[in-house]
């Protein structure tokens, strides 16, 4: 009787052991894919803030040459 309640009382340990592994390992893969959802999200934005950086440049430019264009005439 002795033996198997010492027994119980490793496989519990062993059980509460392997639960915080678990739960550490858990938090650790929430951290890095919240972190990588935001590197992610920032790399969106910043592609979207070239793109539109671009058009206005290339609108500005367009403009620029019509006015160009329309003073020499």
């Amino acid at each position: 009787m002795n033996k198997q309640i010492q027994l119980m009382d490793q496989n519990m340990k062993f059980l509460v052991q392997a639960e915080e592994k678990y739960l550490q390992r858990e938090d650790k893969y929430e951290e890095e894919t919240c972190a990588k959802l935001t590197t992610d999200d920032l790399e969106d934005k910043l592609k979207c803030t070239k793109e539109k950086h671009l058009c206005i440049k290339q609108r500005w430019l367009l403009l620029s040459t019509l006015d160009i264009s329309s003073e020499s005439c």
